[in-house]
């Protein structure tokens, strides 16, 4: 099995456009999201089976790097609002967020705007870092902390339900390199919990 590693001497050629999120909660648990799938086009008629590009199951929050700095944060004052949440100053207070990240403002608004479609949840990022499981495999990972709670839901099609688990207890069906992301970030936290 391959050890994944987060690193930070040997970027790649090519930035990834793929961030995900890891959120634990003071309770000990991290959210997770149940992802629909991706079935192929093909469908076994004869035998009922589906092909699937990717299966069904339980991962991190996460998503693509898309659009501007001000779509992202339109967006995430759109999700925001559509909770309920007032977001008077939010534009302001995301640039300082983003400032404490140099050059990852794309970065830290797409795992906020991410995990709140995703999750109803708004969270301030940690720590930024490119993750590699594999030379085909590297990944924007952010840690974040939960700091409003919405409703817990989804408003991406693409989620079937999102949910907080026992850190030491995670869904069988949770994917490979989620499993590897979360030990990877609860190893990087054992030293600062008290």
């Amino acid at each position: 099995m391959e050890q994944a590693a987060l690193f930070e001497a040997s970027a790649p050629k090519v930035l990834p456009e793929i961030v995900k999120v890891f959120v634990a909660n003071d309770l000990k648990r991290v959210l997770l999201v149940k992802e629909r799938g991706k079935p192929h086009d093909q469908h076994d008629i004869a035998t009922g089976t589906t092909h699937w590009r990717k299966r069904p199951g339980m991962g991190l929050p996460g998503g693509k790097i898309e659009g501007t700095t001000e779509q992202m944060i339109e967006g995430i004052e759109y999700h925001l609002r559509k909770q309920g949440i007032e977001t008077p100053r939010l534009a302001s207070q995301l640039r300082r967020v983003c400032k404490r990240f140099l050059k990852m403002e794309h970065v830290v608004l797409t795992s906020i705007k991410e995990v709140l479609e995703e999750t109803g949840i708004f969270v301030i990022p940690t720590s930024v870092r490119l993750w590699r499981r594999s030379d085909h495999e590297v990944m924007w990972f952010v840690m974040a902390r939960p700091v409003k709670r919405g409703i817990l839901g989804s408003l991406d099609v693409q989620i079937e339900y999102c949910a907080w688990f026992p850190e030491d207890d995670l869904p069988p069906n949770t994917y490979t390199r989620a499993k590897a992301m979360v030990r990877e970030a609860l190893e990087r936290q054992k030293g600062t919990r008290i």
